[in-house]
């Protein structure tokens, strides 16, 4: 009995032996695929689930069963190259007849109706026959892979179907019919990958241009609110509120006529006039064209044009140039890890049969070697084992081995996870303030001070701040409204100030002994002297009331610190 059990077990250790021997073999063969690629593949390919909508196994009668090998061949069809080349030629020539149909006198031709008919049949075909390319589930066009193109494919179909009755007149407008027909052409970004890879760049890249709109638009409120604060008085008819002045830097920024409002600027309405009359010529009718207050800024101005030119129309126009670019090549790649993955899946089908049929050709051959070689092993194994290290009990126990390595992952886990470095960090600083009363005051408070900078509430309500900050600056920029909520939006920017203060107080304070940490950052030292240009300049009034606007306005660049992609 002891005996039996003994040879079972040399039998299963000598079989594991031999497969070990057998994929070392096959990794250091000539074969590109090794046996555990083999065998991954495999487990990959048994692992697809069949649609049981179209495997005829699954059918429960000859009826169905029938019907779902029907629909594999209609599939087979439908999407494959001849009949998608065929369509794609439809495309193009419905998208001819469009053009034709322009010209007057085409559109009622019949021969030209008769080919538009027959495209119509066509397309409508496609769709029939990808619906019943489903099989039962024919539900599949409109909700599977493929569901926007399907919904779309289908739309366009039906509505070349609309009855007459449902318009007035009783038949559809001729626009609606042009842009119908139109719409089939978008099909062509279907049936060309490389038209369609286009598309998903340019698709991909407006969205990822979000922050660089929102980058602009700040630009653009930053400089209006400047070109107001110091053109308007000279220039009115392009600085008159805030929406105006938005509007004529984006004339600007599209590089028209940029130089004209330039010229206003530095020469003066009167001497440079443009659209602006002088008081000969004043009357009732062109109020906004008149030349009152003219004013000359010889240094300003073109500072002002040239940077907004270059930031704008320049710097904005390579970002989205960029960012367009980036998607489409993202795109490109990965449209080429698509047609790799789908080469390396054939080679590997391919390979598979290839391996297969030697593997059966040689498995009874190599399995009776490697089963010789593997008892033989065994026996030098018992051999040595008998010897005198195992008769002194220091041959190699599993059980002390699977022991040992247990230990050593504990004490890995015990030193990953034991060692707090904040923690640590905290200990150290206990130990240098204790005994001080008063350093140990403050340095509790440093530590719910830099709790509360670090904290996202804080730093969200501050933001907040900033965007009031920067929406009183506009809305300061209209006279009349300041004049009438003067005091309103003076106790707005007081309280934005003192928020500000205590913000630069808290972070301070969070440096515990190190206060001079604090302007190691550039943007805190941005923070700082803003808040103390604002206090040495409260109550300023005339020109100095203008650099205090200016001022404040620059806070509004505090967004850029707080959002990372700007």
């Amino acid at each position: 009995m002891m005996a039996a059990r003994g040879n079972a077990a040399n039998k299963m250790k000598a079989e594991k032996k031999a497969k070990e021997k057998a994929q070392r073999d096959s990794k250091s063969g000539d074969g590109l695929i090794s046996a555990e690629d083999l065998e991954k593949f495999q487990a990959e390919q048994d692992a697809i689930k069949p649609n049981k909508w179209l495997d005829p196994e699954y059918g429960s009668n000859p009826i169905s069963r029938a019907w779902m090998s029907a629909s594999q061949k209609i599939r087979n069809f439908a999407y494959g190259d001849n009949f998608g080349g065929f369509v794609l030629f439809c495309i193009v020539i419905a998208g001819v007849l469009v053009g034709m149909q322009t010209y007057p006198g085409v559109e009622t031709d019949d021969n030209v109706n008769l080919v538009d008919s027959i495209i119509l049949y066509i397309f409508t075909a496609e769709a029939g026959l990808k619906i019943l390319s489903e099989g039962w589930a024919f539900w599949r066009f409109w909700v599977g892979e493929e569901w926007k193109w399907n919904n779309f494919d289908f739309f366009i179909v039906v509505a070349c179907y609309l009855p007459a009755s449902l318009f007035s007149g009783g038949e559809p407008p001729v626009a609606l019919l042009r842009l119908l027909r139109l719409a089939r052409l978008v099909k062509l970004f279907k049936k060309i990958p490389q038209l369609q890879m286009i598309v998903m760049g340019l698709a991909g890249g407006i969205k990822s241009i979000g922050y660089i709109v929102i980058l602009l638009l700040l630009v653009f409120y930053l400089y209006a609110i400047v070109g107001i604060t110091i053109f308007r008085t000279n220039d009115p008819w392009h600085y008159r509120d805030l929406q105006t002045t938005m509007l004529t830097l984006f004339r600007a920024s599209t590089l028209e006529d940029w130089t004209d409002i330039m010229y206003i600027s530095i020469f003066g309405c009167d001497k440079y006039s443009s659209i602006y009359v002088g008081p000969e010529s004043f009357t009732p009718d062109n109020k906004m064209e008149w030349c009152v207050t003219p004013e000359q800024n010889q240094f300003l101005s073109p500072f002002f044009w040239v940077t907004f030119v270059v930031v704008s129309a320049l710097v904005m126009l390579s970002l989205f140039i960029g960012a367009v670019t980036m998607s489409m090549t993202e795109s490109m790649e990965q449209m080429k890890e698509e047609e790799e993955e789908a080469t390396k899946k054939r080679m590997k089908e391919k390979q598979m049969a290839k391996m297969r049929a030697a593997q059966e050709a040689n498995i009874a051959r190599r399995n009776s070697e490697l089963l010789l070689a593997a008892n033989a092993e065994l026996e030098e194994e018992k051999t040595e084992k008998k010897g005198v290290l195992g008769v002194l009990g220091f041959g190699e126990n599993p059980k002390d081995k699977e022991q040992e390595q247990k230990q050593m992952t504990n004490m890995l886990l015990s030193v990953w996870d034991g060692v707090d470095l904040d923690e640590m960090m905290n200990r150290v600083r206990d130990a240098e303030v204790e005994g001080k009363p008063i350093r140990m005051l403050y340095y509790h408070l440093s530590l719910v001070m830099k709790s509360i900078a670090d904290d996202k509430v804080f730093q969200n309500f501050i933001i907040v701040v900033i965007l009031v900050a920067g929406t009183m600056v506009g809305l300061q920029t209209n006279k009349e409204l300041d004049r009438e909520n003067k005091e309103l939006f003076t106790l707005i920017d007081d309280v934005i100030l003192n928020i500000f203060i205590a913000e630069i107080v808290i972070k301070v304070v969070a440096e515990d002994a190190f206060p001079l940490r604090f302007f190691k950052s550039g943007w805190n030292c941005f923070d700082f002297l803003i808040v103390v240009g604002s206090l040495a300049l409260a109550g300023a009034a005339g020109g100095m009331m203008q650099m205090l606007r200016l001022l404040r306005l620059l806070r509004v660049l505090k967004l850029v610190k707080a959002f990372p992609q700007l």
